[in-house]
């Protein structure tokens, strides 16, 4: 959206409204400029800023606006929950109710198709019930906006392709990258599908490719998986030239066009600003959004989050399970003024600049590989058993290459792997004793079988991120059930933000963990 910082004021109220609502968003339109200058003001309160030091000064500039508009703002559009709050806000300003025109939208019926499940595998009793809340199709207007909120491991996926299976509608899924590969393997080892049945499509090119498919009518994929880059890139392209750039479909025609019934975004927290505009474009049946945690730090988000999905909507409320050791491993810096980690001008903590201050000293970088190394050591190899798995996280890409290094050279005889982007999904993450990566490329949605380790290097404060990150570690099952997994964590007792978010994080994991302990070690970097 271009939202500008206009301070221009708001009078002579001779504008007219007219909102069209569809079954996710609605759009304003039809307004004179006294009308734009009052929406305009209206989005304020969903705006976002952040701090950036431009020249050695610092500036607040606003990284994401929770509303939608076209470059010449003879639009704008918002998510469907916010449509009473808007007529009031009209209404404030002197606009009542016979000033605003609204017209209703059905949401386009989608294609029927036929998912042939395979899996054997029977659903949990509250699986049971949450199948039923996602599968259940009600009038738009009175409908509820589906998400599910479940501990990791507790089995959303199973959830949401189960849901799929009794509402029998083509399926759009709007995904991150790096999640396509497992979510097709997800769809495989579920259903009964011809090669053919999945269409990914990744880039402008293949979007264009999928509709023009659709518009010839020859598009047969039951399911269709989206990038959510390419999907924003669309969004961009259309507000930018209205229809007259890459593509002429309007977003919110596309699930007409390509006849889809049933909508899923797994993890919609990660990148929620792009899943929240996915929302002010979107007319479609039914949708199903997953994640196992909808508890952001930021009060505007936790605002967000509660008008996309409005908590007595959610399906929650299933007892934690509780099955992990948590331990807490100090460290001390021989000289901590040669550790740089806050950026100037901005005073926050930057694991980047951290990880590189490390690695710029040979004896610093040496310490830190080998406290890992020992700490990897002694937590996992010293009882290791075969299929047993471990994970380590860096902050950066650089620094996981560093440590997967170090611990092939400390440990030659086992099977470990850096992944991140770039690196296979099976062979790098899946099927080695270890592997190292970063909270980006495997810290959310991704599922390893018997990881009874997890170290993480990475130190940050964020309530849904270190909620995820301990999701990683999976309660045992099979030869391993008797045994307890350990979710371990570095602090630098010497760096004010490492204990800051030490004291973060046992908040956020209090009674969600079997035992946390605290380690002064004797490590010293």
């Amino acid at each position: 959206m271009y939202l500008t910082e206009s301070k221009a004021g708001i009078a002579n109220h001779s504008a007219s409204f007219i909102i069209n609502v569809y079954s996710h968003n609605f759009e304003v339109s039809g307004f004179n400029n006294n009308g734009k200058l009052l929406l305009m003001n209206y989005c304020r309160n969903f705006v976002v800023k952040q701090k950036t030091v431009s020249h050695g000064k610092a500036n607040w500039i606003i990284s994401s606006v929770f509303a939608a508009a076209n470059k010449n703002r003879t639009y704008f559009r918002f998510h469907f929950n916010q449509l009473n709050d808007l007529l009031n806000y009209l209404e404030t300003q002197g606009f009542p109710s016979h000033t605003v025109k609204i017209i209703k939208h059905l949401p386009p019926e989608g294609e029927i198709v036929n998912f042939k499940v395979k899996s054997t595998k029977e659903p949990r009793d509250y699986q049971i019930k949450a199948i039923e809340y996602v599968s259940n199709l009600i009038d738009t207007f009175l409908r509820i906006f589906k998400l599910v909120v479940l501990q990791t491991g507790k089995g959303k996926t199973f959830i949401a392709l189960s849901g799929m299976a009794k509402v029998n509608k083509r399926v759009l899924e709007i995904c991150k990258p790096m999640y396509i590969e497992k979510w097709i393997a997800d769809f495989e080892e579920f259903f009964s599908l011809r090669k053919s049945d999945i269409m990914v499509v990744k880039g402008s090119k293949n979007f264009k490719i999928m509709l023009d498919l659709a518009k010839a009518k020859k598009l047969d994929a039951k399911i269709i998986i989206i990038s959510n880059r390419t999907y924003y890139d669309y969004l961009e392209d259309w507000e930018r030239f209205n229809g007259k750039g890459l593509h002429d479909v309007h977003p919110n025609d596309l699930c007409k066009i390509l006849k889809v019934g049933y909508r899923l975004i797994d993890e919609v927290h990660q990148d929620f600003h792009l899943n929240f505009r996915c929302d002010l474009y979107t007319n479609v049946e039914s949708d199903v959004s997953l994640s196992a945690t909808m508890d952001p730090d930021a009060p505007i988000l936790k605002t967000m989050y509660e008008i996309m999905f409005p908590t007595q909507n959610r399906f929650k409320g299933i007892p934690y399970d509780k099955y992990i050791d948590v331990k807490s491993i100090f460290y001390s810096a021989n000289d901590a003024k040669k550790i740089k980690c806050k950026r100037f001008g901005l005073g926050f903590y930057s694991q980047v600049m951290f990880e590189e201050s490390i690695m710029r000293d040979r004896v610093m970088m040496e310490n830190y590989l080998f406290m890992i190394s020992s700490i990897v050591k002694k937590e996992f190899f010293n009882s290791y058993e075969e299929g047993k798995k471990f994970i380590v996280f860096a902050g950066t890409i650089a620094m996981a290459t560093a440590i997967t290094t170090r611990l092939n050279r400390d440990f030659p005889q086992y099977n470990i792997k850096r992944y991140v982007g770039e690196d296979d999904y099976q062979t790098h993450l899946l099927d080695p004793v270890g592997r190292v990566s970063t909270l980006k490329s495997a810290g959310t949605a991704i599922d390893i079988d018997d990881l009874l380790f997890t170290l993480m290097t990475d130190a940050h404060d964020s309530t849904q991120g270190n909620e995820q990150v301990l999701g990683r570690t999976r309660k045992s099952k099979g030869k391993f059930s008797e045994l307890t997994p350990v979710f371990a964590y570095l602090s630098c007792q010497h760096i004010q933000s490492h204990v800051k978010y030490d004291e973060k994080k046992r908040k956020v994991f209090d009674g969600k963990v079997l035992s946390h302990s605290t380690a002064y070690s004797d490590f010293r970097i």
